[in-house]
């Protein structure tokens, strides 16, 4: 379960990298946060029911150090020369803000519990 939500977080770094190498002028807004949410999504699925505290931050935080490791590695070879959404702030800046919304929206779904519906 864990190994195939860490594969996928994996699998989505791989993927925005090599977008990113082919055409470093595009900024891959959503890349990052399906890449951090990847993880825990990924192994909420699989398991069928929520996560645990435990496992749940460990999934968040493998899908972060992926993510992250992967921002710095493309930032730093120059393959992030894309705009951004907005003006007033920076690729980087931006690139941290959706990091963070990935990480909080995995750590949601992988804990949400459905409610009983009630029969009528």
């Amino acid at each position: 379960m864990l190994r195939f939500g860490v594969l996928s977080s994996a699998a989505v770094v791989t993927l925005w990298a090599l977008l990113a190498w082919i055409n470093p002028e595009t900024t891959y807004h959503l890349a990052p946060v399906i890449a951090v949410a990847a993880a825990p999504v990924v192994s909420r699925m699989l398991a069928e029911k929520p996560l645990t505290p435990r496992v749940t931050a460990l999934t968040v935080g493998v899908g972060l150090a992926l993510t992250i490791t992967a921002a710095i590695v493309i930032s730093a070879v120059g393959w992030m020369r894309g705009p951004s959404i907005s003006p007033a702030i920076s690729p980087l800046a931006e690139l941290v803000v959706v990091i963070a919304l990935g990480a909080v929206l995995g750590a949601v779904v992988a804990v949400y519990r459905p409610r009983k519906r009630a029969d009528r």
